[in-house]
């Protein structure tokens, strides 16, 4: 039988293949979270075929038991006990897989340093800079699958030649159903290298690493295709790669909701503190607590989409809302063109960025930002970084809605339900009624600056 070859928008991924059949094609919030999902294939028969092992008479680590003669079979039958599906029966996998002790040592460093209830490394390989990358399981979490185990996934990345204890731990990812997908995406000799991780099967996924801004407020992710024969895949995405690499697997004809991985993990708070202390923000309070403060904000929430030390920062509008809380709106432009909105307001006396973003690059600096209420019977408010005027609101069907905008630059749209305002059309007009801004507005689920929809 001729063995199939990658097709040319292919990647091949396992320890016959590795660096063999790469695509040519250019390849979330700051939610931080990591779902996902790898494509499912028979439960039983899987594991024992991948991992390349006899048929010894085991599935799925149950010994078959035989059948029990006449004269030995009892009188009563019980039920067999199953033992629900778990990553923690999953194959260990990578071409660290037999090195029992860097596992031992992974396993205790994640234990220690982030979930005492970690139990075991399932993936373990040495990368081309020679430093080494650990997944590691922890049980008994929460799961979509009924009857199913769920595990929350840790990586450990340990620097070439470095002891297992300098190594960086992280969060990557969650097993929740035979179809769940984790990894880790870190730089390695200067490109980026993504580490797919599912259940031991074929594995047929998506991973993008690049979103495309456009000037006009529209945004895409470009997709590319990555295949394995047991169930792990490394992908070196190149130089050119976004801080949020996003993969996804196919489930028969669906596809799962991506697995987000921040290439060389969340920022350290020595790392935060530097960036903020180097932070520009044009209109921002002039120094002390607040402006320190303010940059703090920023960095929380505007790092997983741009760098916020290469960007033009600006503030819009700043005061006071009707709750009696600090608010700032900035907009921050990149380097190479995006420009984005990010809002920031106070709670609990500290400042925190709420939201970021991807606005039309020449009206940035006038469309309206929709405060949605923190808790159940507050108005939704307008901010309108052009001050006073009047804002109208116009649904997908019906006659649009007059609210005034004070002095301040806040217009209190009532306790409407955001449902029943999201794709409306707001206009905001100047107190003499020229046109300032027309915008299509969405709530903060579905205007998504990261592009999570599936390819």
């Amino acid at each position: 039988m001729t063995e199939r070859v990658a097709e040319p928008d292919e990647l091949w991924s396992d320890p016959e293949r590795a660096g063999r059949g790469t695509s040519d094609r250019p390849s979330w919030v700051w939610r931080g979270l990591a779902l996902a999902a790898l494509v499912a294939v028979a439960a039983v028969v899987g594991p024992g075929l991948i991992a390349g092992s006899e048929d010894d008479g085991s599935r799925d680590g149950r010994s078959q038991r035989p059948e029990p003669s006449e004269s030995t079979a009892p009188s009563r039958t019980r039920a067999p006990t199953v033992a629900p599906p778990s990553a923690l029966r999953w194959v260990v996998r990578g071409s660290l897989a037999g090195d029992e002790e860097f596992a031992a040592a992974a396993l205790a460093l994640v234990q220690e340093q982030q979930e005492p209830g970690a139990e075991k490394v399932l993936y373990a390989a040495e990368l081309p800079d020679r430093s080494r990358l650990a997944l590691v399981a922890a049980g008994d979490q929460g799961s979509s699958e009924p009857g199913y185990v769920g595990s929350a996934m840790h990586s450990v990345h340990v620097p070439a030649g470095a002891e297992v204890t300098a190594g960086r731990v992280g969060y990557a990812g969650s097993v929740h159903s035979d179809e769940a997908l984790v990894g880790w995406a870190g730089r390695v000799n200067g490109s980026v290298l993504a580490v797919l991780l599912g259940r031991p099967a074929p594995l047929d996924a998506r991973l993008s690493s690049r979103i495309r801004y456009q000037a006009d407020g529209s945004a895409s992710r470009t997709w590319r295709k990555v295949v394995g024969r047991d169930g792990s895949a490394t992908v070196d995405l190149g130089r050119d790669v976004d801080r949020l690499v996003a993969a996804t697997t196919r489930t028969g004809e669906a596809l799962t909701y991506p697995l987000l991985m921040i290439v060389d993990g969340e920022l350290t708070a020595t790392a935060r503190e530097r960036i903020a202390g180097e932070l520009r923000i044009v209109g921002g309070p002039g120094g002390g607590p607040e402006s320190l403060a303010l940059r703090r904000a920023v960095v929380d929430g505007s790092w997983i989409a741009l760098e916020p030390r290469r960007a033009r920062i600006r503030v819009l509008w700043s005061g006071e809302l009707p709750t009696g809380q600090r608010a700032f709106l900035l907009r921050m432009r990149r380097a190479d063109g995006p420009v984005f909105q990010l809002f920031v307001r106070e709670h609990d006396e500290a400042l925190f960025a709420e939201d970021i973003r991807h606005v039309p690059w020449g009206d940035s600096a006038v469309l309206p930002w929709v405060v949605q209420p923190g808790e159940p019977g507050k108005p939704m408010l307008l901010i309108n970084p052009s001050g006073a005027g009047t804002a109208v609101l116009t649904p997908g069907e019906g006659a649009g809605r007059r609210v005034p905008i004070d002095a301040d630059g806040v217009a209190d749209l009532g306790d409407e339900q955001v449902d029943g305002l999201s794709g409306s059309v707001v206009t905001v007009l100047s107190p003499s009624g020229r046109l300032l801004a027309r915008t299509t507005w969405l709530d903060q689920f579905e205007a998504d600056p990261l592009v999570l929809e599936l390819p």
